[in-house]
């Protein structure tokens, strides 16, 4: 099999299926920075990836800031709910690998907003646009659910963003975890017999952390 070779002169992403480091690339296009481009490109893997990634899914970020030659991480992992305690698993041969009662709280949403917060340039809106457009060609028949979702979330920061960028992404955070989305999502969960309770999605926030470090034959490596 020929090796593929990609060159790009100001700047490259990689992602997963087609769609996917298009997102990306329009941000850098449109004078994004990496942050804003990475961001679109993991909205639109929940789309284009959707049977190894999905929005309500996980995704930890390392992050090198040029400016302060420094590496971050987010944590980017969803807590277990509060209800998942040792005494609900007593009886089982282990906790369950699939299914609904090991599901922890949708974490991606609100480490992409931490990281377009503290690191990016753009909006919402902005890093959303590739994955509603992607959604809107069809293929699944809960596209436009998610479609709804992201609508209604874009709202929620139309209407903060004359306070500022930052107030906008709050509000996209709120109306997810705190809002009627949350209520959604906790009514789905416990409907299929899961333990989310509207609480755990209100509590939970993405950190910044410092990532682990070590050095192997000169080279620093991050995890």
């Amino acid at each position: 099999m020929a090796k593929k070779k990609a060159i790009g002169k100001n700047g490259a992403v990689g992602s997963g299926r087609a769609g996917s480091e298009e997102a990306g690339i329009r941000m850098l296009r449109a004078v994004g920075n990496a942050i804003d481009a990475g961001v679109a490109s993991v909205l639109a893997l929940s789309v284009t990836d959707h049977d190894q990634f999905c929005f309500g899914g996980e995704v930890p970020m390392l992050i090198y800031s040029a400016e302060k030659d420094k590496v971050v991480a987010i944590s980017g992992m969803g807590t277990a709910p509060q209800k998942a305690t040792l005494a609900m698993f007593i009886g089982m041969y282990a906790i369950p690998g699939d299914g609904i009662l090991p599901a922890a709280v949708p974490s991606a949403l609100a480490t992409c907003l931490l990281a377009l917060d503290e690191f990016g340039t753009m909006s919402f809106e902005d890093v959303a646009k590739p994955t509603i457009e992607i959604l809107e060609k069809g293929g699944q028949d809960w596209f436009p659910r998610l479609i709804k979702t992201i609508d209604r979330l874009i709202e929620a920061e139309k209407g903060e963003s004359s306070n500022g960028r930052s107030a906008g992404l709050e509000a996209v955070r709120k109306r997810f975890y705190e809002g009627n989305i949350a209520d959604e999502l906790v009514n789905w969960n416990q409907s299929e017999g899961g333990l989310f309770a509207k609480e755990d999605l209100a509590n939970y926030r993405a950190k910044i952390e410092n990532p682990v470090h070590g050095n192997y034959r000169g080279h620093d490596v991050y995890k």
